[in-house]
């Protein structure tokens, strides 16, 4: 007794391998922009939004470890946002932080004159006129 393949079933296999297709590429690529951790914090709060699409859609009921582990988790994801955006943010400068440098920089540099180097040798001013 052979299976029987049918034209719904064959393009729900067509259409699955897009998926997979789809969600490899969509790895590669926020692995590739982000870092491997920042993949797993994204693994973890999609595992959240099935969780909470399980009791939202299907009306089953939700464990109380269930809802501590889905509270855990979703603090520390925004933990590990906060921290990462914090690091990835400049420090603020302040006027007077600006000021204080330019200072140093004379006092490192002194009154002397520093001698400039040409950048190009089109920079360098010939004397005898020729080029």
């Amino acid at each position: 007794m052979a299976f029987q393949y049918d034209t719904t079933l064959i393009c729900a296999i067509i259409a699955t391998g897009f998926l997979a297709l789809a969600f490899n590429l969509s790895i590669f690529l926020i692995i590739g922009k982000t870092s491997p951790v920042t993949y797993n914090v994204l693994g973890h709060f999609k595992t959240c939004c099935v969780l909470i699409g399980h009791f939202t859609i299907f009306g089953h009921p939700l464990l109380p470890q269930q809802v501590i582990g889905i509270g855990l988790t979703l603090l520390g994801i925004f933990w590990y946002s906060y921290i990462k955006l914090n690091a990835a943010t400049p420090p603020e400068v302040k006027a007077s932080d600006i000021e204080q440098v330019g200072e140093d920089k004379e006092t490192l540099v002194g009154k002397k004159e520093v001698e400039q180097v040409p950048s190009s040798p089109h920079d360098t001013k010939e004397s005898d006129g020729s080029a």
